[in-house]
């Protein structure tokens, strides 16, 4: 078979490291390897070898034909969590020196446990990113207006810089009250910084909010610029290393990075903090790919890997975007995917508490260490795999294709040791009742986030993959009342599949105080429209400026405007795509109303709107894109209900519902197009292992997803 490689998508987990390779027929091939955190281009090189040996090609034949290849993975996001950030200085308002140390309430329970949530007594604030020696305030004010009120005190901007200079920073980030409105006293200060660098013939970067991500929101705004600083840029060498060894391995293909946004972007993009959390987003993109290939518009996608549950919803084929997500319990200001996420992954570390008499599930993972059962990986407690193990819905064979074999009766006596006989119950009885109370989580979760939002299982599909998806999510579906339930056969390597969907994309936001009146005027209307167009238009030549890196033809780059509107008094905006490219007449401001209240109405009901109370515009944002090729999705022959007698491998003892009973064991590689499989069965593949509940079976389609159903 001759083969053109042309994509590489790569989703560097916390666990596991997925590439997947696709030719110029759409046809893709998918490799997997055991994480490497210290140097991720280490297990993506082994990953790529994997994915490559299925269609019996090697690195120096399949690189160089590359012509894109996109990187997601956890290095940003580890810096953040691990506090292992380069030393950060920062200038500050006067008198809002203590903004890290004193947070906001909220902030402080984000991503907390219920049990920690409860029992206040272990509430602690978050670790400063930047310790309270390295933070200088310096007099001046912006008023909420955008007016300065108080001019720069320039001898102390320069003092500030001097000190922390002296004190041994290695980057300084500006961040002053206002100055998403009016950035001119964070201009200032930077050409003062530099001049105070100059003449101590010193060098450090130098990052200012209202260059980084000029939105309203103090401590979010704050958060996102030292993360650009702490974190991302510092993290640059980590991709460039995956860059460099892949051009060493042979490739010629510029390496992209995932962005939050659910776009690709450049490696030497002058914002890498827009890439902090990648990985979870290329899977969103792939449900929206796969979605429109497949004519589905409302899809519900989980993803289930070793450390988290995370779900996202799909309406109408378009994924929405949170301006302020949660990251390591912090709030950040930055346009990401909406997502929310549970610590119940399938490496989730399980422990007894000795005050309510239960098990803990996570929300701590063991990671790339996997459980009690991989003796390498030196646990010290049980994981959600070491249940599934112990139950027998995992092979000990068949992990990773069965390069990391595991030990069952190792997994089996730290449960029983550690949990089981606490209770004084059978340790099987316990494994299978763990996966119970975790596949329960993730069933309230999917409830929380579809009832939440006032929508109806019945109107969505929901795409489950992940390296876990396939194994729970008969349970974790079950009752909810879904349209369908889809399980593409390349589960395990789905966020690397969204990678190379996604397409080469950037995008910049700004806070705007643009109000509408009831029943104003077309005067008001055109002035409140030549605000706009002029934030847009500054918007984006930034966006233009990043394409300029690699040299884009104009004409090539596709514009398009975003705003954030609300009707005035409410606390909460909508994103709306404006439905022209500028603002010309007043009717384009009547139809940018139009449109913000039938989404509006779409998500709180028709009555809920409140025209009377006028119209406000909290932000914009400026996108740009450039086409890049794209997978298609094979399409087989459908061909007879019953699998090939080569598909089946035989059959194994699973304990399932208090009792063992016998499961059929199918080879998902050797299934065709239009086999049938009932349960209880296992479909096991070298990446992942499907399980077909009693009562349920699955049907292969022609585009090698699956389709879970009721008998």
């Amino acid at each position: 078979m001759s083969l053109q490689v042309e994509i590489l998508g790569i989703d560097a987990g916390g666990t596991m490291t997925d590439t997947l390779f696709v030719d110029a027929q759409g046809r893709f091939t998918v490799g997997k390897a055991r994480s490497v955190p210290e140097d991720e281009s280490l297990a993506i090189i082994r990953s790529a070898d994997n994915a490559l040996s299925y269609w019996s090609l090697d690195k120096a034949t399949a690189l160089p034909m590359l012509k894109a290849s996109i990187y997601s993975g956890t290095a940003m996001i580890n810096r953040l969590v691990s506090r292992t950030g380069r030393p950060t200085g920062l200038v500050i308002t006067a008198g809002l020196e203590d903004t890290l140390r004193m947070e906001r309430a909220v902030q402080v329970w984000l991503g907390k446990s219920y049990i920690d949530r409860l029992h206040s007594v272990t509430h602690e604030h978050n670790v400063p990113l930047i310790p309270r020696a390295w933070i200088r305030g310096v007099r001046e004010r912006v008023d909420p207006l955008g007016e300065v009120a108080i001019p720069l005190y320039e001898a102390e901007a320069a003092q500030a810089i001097g000190e922390l200079l002296d004190a041994g920073v290695q980057a300084l980030c500006v961040c002053l009250l206002f100055s998403y409105l009016n950035p001119v006293h964070e201009q200032r200060l930077k050409a003062i910084a530099l001049e105070v660098m100059r003449e101590r013939g010193v060098s450090v970067p130098l990052f200012l909010s209202c260059e980084v991500h000029p939105f309203r929101g103090e401590l979010p705004r704050l958060n996102t610029l030292i993360a650009e600083a702490y974190a991302a840029e510092p993290s640059r060498q980590q991709v460039i290393r995956v860059e460099e060894r892949m051009q060493a391995s042979g490739a010629r293909a510029d390496l992209r990075i995932m962005a939050s946004h659910g776009g690709t972007i450049d490696i030497q993009t002058t914002q890498l903090s827009r890439s902090l959390v990648s990985g979870p987003i290329g899977g969103m993109v792939g449900a929206r790919f796969l979605g429109a290939k497949l004519g589905i518009d409302d899809i519900i996608a989980t993803d289930l890997g070793g450390t988290t549950f995370e779900v996202g919803v799909i309406t109408r084929g378009q994924i929405g975007i949170s301006l302020r997500p949660v990251l390591d319990h912090f709030y950040f200001n930055l346009p990401m995917v909406d997502l929310t996420s549970v610590g119940v992954g399938t490496g989730a570390f399980l422990s007894f508490d000795e005050y309510s008499r239960r098990v803990r599930i996570g929300p701590e993972s063991a990671g790339d260490r996997v459980g009690m059962c991989y003796p390498d990986g030196g646990c010290t407690r049980p994981t959600i795999t070491d249940c599934a193990l112990i139950t027998g819905l995992l092979s000990p064979d068949n992990f990773l294709g069965g390069e990391m074999r595991l030990d069952v009766e190792r997994a089996r006596a730290a449960l029983d040791t550690q949990i089981a006989a606490k209770f004084g119950r059978d340790v099987h009885e316990i494994a299978a009742g763990i996966l119970d109370m975790q596949e329960a989580k993730m069933r309230d979760e999917l409830r929380a986030v579809v009832l939440g939002k006032g929508y109806a299982f019945s109107d969505y599909v929901l795409l489950s993959y992940g390296g876990g998806g396939p194994l729970h999510v008969g349970n974790y579906s079950a009752g909810l009342g879904f349209r369908d339930v889809l399980i593409p056969a390349w589960a395990a390597a789905f966020s690397a599949f969204g990678c190379t969907c996604a397409p080469h994309e950037y995008r910049f936001d700004q806070s705007t105080l643009l109000s509408i009146p009831p029943g104003a005027g077309a005067d008001a209307k055109m002035a409140v429209g030549a605000a706009l167009n002029a934030t847009l238009d500054a918007l984006s030549q930034r966006v233009l400026k990043e394409f300029e890196l690699k040299r884009y033809p104009r004409e090539t780059i596709r514009l398009s405007s975003i705003v954030r509107m609300q009707y005035k008094g409410q606390v909460s905006d909508l994103e709306i795509v404006m439905p022209v490219a500028r603002i010309a007449t007043a009717a384009d401001i009547d139809a940018l109303v139009a449109s913000f209240e039938r989404h509006y109405a779409e998500i709180y009901t028709l009555s809920a709107q409140f025209p009377e109370a006028g119209f406000f515009i909290a932000g914009a944002a400026a996108v740009g894109s450039v086409a890049t090729t794209a997978p298609a999705l094979p399409r087989q022959a459908l061909g007879a209900h019953a699998p090939a007698p080569r598909a089946r491998k035989g059959s194994r003892e699973v304990y399932w519902n208090g009792a063992w009973t016998r499961a059929e064991v199918l080879e998902m590689e050797a299934l065709e197009a239009g086999n049938r499989v009932a349960g209880l069965a296992i479909i096991e593949d070298p990446a992942t292992t499907l399980v077909v509940p009693p009562g349920k079976h699955v049907i292969l389609d022609e585009y090698r997803i699956f389709h879970l159903r009721d008998d």
